[in-house]
């Protein structure tokens, strides 16, 4: 598995390689779209040829002043209470403790396509790129991906999950039995 992971780190990290080599022609963009792309489906945080174009697109995307275009790309959106994690929601409570998505604190979501794979990866990021992306797997990525998946959006979930109420003991309205 690690030998999996490892040579998978490194074909992501060479074809990145390649990219940066082909994306630094005089005249060319702050980044490259397709570069941008093939990074944010791999550990782009850890290829040190890919965090200056994935932080520069997701700044640049952030203000409106550029998005992504490649063919083999994804899709970049706005994220809103339709689209969101339920650990980046934002709330609002009813008289009786009713919870109702009415927002996202993340701002944006990049949904990755990789060799044909819809939603290989979807990078969750927040407004001026402040905030570290968050990147949530699909079960494909991480199997191939193995131990170089972050682990921050799960990480978030299982806190998320720890700090919701739990169900009320019934026994106390209906009364309960021992069988």
């Amino acid at each position: 598995m690690k030998a999996v992971a490892l040579q998978t780190k490194q074909v992501l990290g060479g074809a990145c390689a390649a990219l940066v080599l082909a994306a630094t022609s005089p005249g060319a963009h702050a980044f490259d779209s397709c570069k941008v792309l093939l990074c944010l489906a791999g550990p782009w945080q850890s290829i040190s040829e890919c965090v200056p174009d994935v932080t520069e697109f997701l700044r640049c995307w952030s203000r409106g002043k550029c998005s992504l275009s490649c063919s083999q790309a994804g899709t970049v959106s706005w994220a809103s209470s339709a689209n969101c994690p339920p650990q980046y929601g934002l709330y609002e409570y009813d008289v009786y403790g009713q919870a109702t998505l009415v927002g996202c604190t993340k701002s944006g979501v990049i949904d990755v396509n990789w060799q044909g794979m819809p939603n290989w990866t979807r990078v969750w990021w927040t407004m001026g790129g402040t905030e570290e992306p968050v990147i949530e797997y699909s079960d494909a990525a991480r199997s191939l991906l193995g131990e170089h998946v972050n682990p921050q959006f799960d990480e978030d979930y299982a806190t998320w999950l720890a700090s919701q109420p739990k169900p009320a003991d019934n026994c106390y309205l209906y009364g309960c039995s021992s069988h």
